[in-house]
């Protein structure tokens, strides 16, 4: 196993406030590449915006407000 030190200890990142994390198996299952470019940042958008059970209370206006989603690309 490599060993690895921390070569700025201030500038390790620390968790304030809110957290969400993506599983490293949306990466290695395949399943990024199943996704257009704006499934992809839909499902961050999700992800980052979802409270501690997973629920995100944006409306639909909002989140597609927020990425800049038009009407026409439903």
């Amino acid at each position: 196993m490599i060993t690895k030190k921390v070569l700025v200890a201030d500038r390790i990142r620390r968790i304030d406030g809110g957290f969400s994390f993506i599983p490293h198996r949306f990466l290695t299952d395949g399943f990024l590449k199943t996704l257009s470019q704006q499934q992809l940042l839909l499902y961050i958008f999700l992800v980052l915006a979802a409270d501690r059970y997973g629920l995100s209370f944006y409306s639909n206006q909002i989140t597609k407000f927020e990425l800049w989603i038009s009407r026409q690309s439903k």
